[in-house]
């Protein structure tokens, strides 16, 4: 492997038509115990959001709207915890727009922070396969702030000829609990 630093400008980068990047993990905790605090951040109305039997992640309540979950219940230092799963994300899309930039203002003016961010880059003219990234780290070709690499295959065992659903490949820690420290790309 090379020891040398990732390039910190664009200079020289290829054109990136046909690359779409998008939000595809979206969660945050806001330091207020109402969950109406969290609807009203989100633009969501309430009564939208139904209540699930049980909370999660050591907060006693949970409320859904679609794939847009606020967890509350908490001790009055966890806050509200809300998640947009990549579902929730393309839902909030679907509504509002891209207003992630708004949003991101908005968490960080009532106090929050941010549990997760994914970000995908969905590259639709192949320049850049699976089966060159993993060629790339096979051969230790690869230069990256990532101190990991995992891969990931996904088969429908009920298909007759047992099909590939598809392949990703993990740069980064699972465990991350900040933005630059995790890269996933799916094929």
């Amino acid at each position: 492997m090379i020891d040398q630093a990732p390039p910190y400008s664009s200079t020289g980068v290829e054109n990136t038509v046909n690359l779409v990047a998008l939000l595809d993990w979206f969660a945050f905790t806001i330091p207020v115990i109402e969950p109406l605090k969290a609807c009203e951040l989100l633009g969501i109305l309430a009564d939208e959001f139904i209540k699930m039997p049980k909370g999660g992640n050591g907060y006693l309540s949970q409320v859904k709207c679609g794939d847009i979950t606020i967890l509350s219940g908490g001790t009055a230092e966890m806050g509200c915890h809300v998640v947009l799963s990549g579902k929730g994300c393309r839902q909030y899309e679907a509504r509002f727009g891209n207003v992630w930039p708004e949003l991101i203002k908005k968490v960080f003016d009532q106090g929050g922070h941010f549990a997760r961010i994914d970000v995908a880059l969905d590259d639709y003219a192949d320049r850049l396969s699976l089966a060159q990234i993993n060629e790339k780290v096979d051969k230790r070709e690869v230069i990256s702030k990532f101190k990991t690499f995992r891969r990931h295959e996904e088969i429908d065992l009920t298909s007759p000829a047992f099909e590939n659903e598809g392949n990703t490949v993990y740069f980064g820690s699972k465990l991350s609990l900040f933005l630059p420290e995790s890269c996933t790309l799916t094929k």
